[in-house]
């Protein structure tokens, strides 16, 4: 049998932390996937806190989706 070679491409990632409690310095959530993706060798290109509010959701993810910095959006926290 042949092997596969596959080779590591990091992505670009965006994190929304989804929360109308926290902020920058006790977005504990958002800071873990932040750390775990620089730590697999991804780059972190935006990160953001959003109220949960369905549209400041959207219009935050819809910027991302838009942008060709972004490859993958990781959202975190949510409506309850």
């Amino acid at each position: 049998m042949s092997q596969v070679s596959t080779e590591f491409i990091p992505t670009r990632i965006a994190i929304l932390t989804v929360s109308n409690r926290r902020g920058e310095e006790d977005d504990t959530s958002g800071h873990y996937l932040r750390d775990s993706a620089q730590e697999a060798g991804h780059h972190i290109v935006d990160k953001a806190i959003v109220k949960e509010n369905r549209y400041a959701i959207r219009a935050q993810v819809s910027a991302w989706i838009a942008s060709d910095d972004v490859q993958v959006v990781l959202i975190t926290g949510g409506l309850a």
